[in-house]
This record gives structure tokens, sequence and C-alpha cells, in this order.
């Protein structure tokens, strides 16, 4: 099968548009580093330490043709940083102490964000 490589106009609008929506969504105090490698049937994708606030994100380097239909860098910068936005929550759902409270308020903090976001 023929491989698409993406080029670095592409990672660049990618890391834009991933970057305006961290700052919109208030999420700067995350370390966010970006990388260009394969990754293996995703556009991209996110790690997250939680407790560290890192963060990497990856902008695959190779698509299967059949993946160009969709491909569209800057709905995939939006679909990462959304990942980050509620990555908190899954992580404290993870964990075995978690209280009822953090979770609400994160809960909460989400719904703010995503408010100020759709009323803009």
């Amino acid at each position: 099968m023929k491989k698409y490589k993406t080029t670095k106009k592409e990672y660049e609008i990618f890391q834009k548009e991933f970057n305006r929506l961290i700052k919109l969504f208030g999420l700067i105090y995350y370390d966010i580093t970006f990388t260009h490698k394969i990754d293996d049937n995703n556009y991209a994708s996110i790690t997250v330490d939680e407790e560290s606030k890192r963060a990497t994100v990856n902008f695959t380097t190779y698509l299967s043709r059949d993946e160009l239909s969709d491909f569209n860098p800057k709905r995939i910068g939006r679909h990462e940083a959304s990942h980050l936005l509620i990555n908190r929550l899954g992580w404290l759902g993870e964990k075995r102490y978690a209280t009822e409270s953090e979770i609400d308020e994160e809960e909460e903090k989400i719904v703010r964000i995503l408010a100020k976001v759709l009323n803009e």
C-alpha cells in the first residue's frame, strides 16, 4: 500500500491549532513537546504525565492513501487539544483515592471552558 508523507506545512498547521486551543482552554501550565514521527494507525497522539504536567504530542509522518480523505491537520490539532482538556478528569477517575469533589471540580472546570469557547 502506498504511503503519503505528511509535510512540514501540515505539521505546522497542526501545532498552531493545538497551541491556539491550549491557550483558549487556559491549559498553558502544561510543558508540551511536539514530535513528528510515524504513529501507526493514528493521525496523531498525545501522552500526558498529569503529575508533572508534561505532554508529548505527536503528528504522524506517514498516512495510508485511504486515510487521506479524512485528513485535516487543523481538525486533528483540535482533537488532540481536546484530549489534553479532559485528560485530568480521566486521570482522577483512575486514581483509587480520588474524591467525588475532585471529580466534580474537574468536570465543572471543563464545562466552564467549553461554555466560554462555544460562546465566542
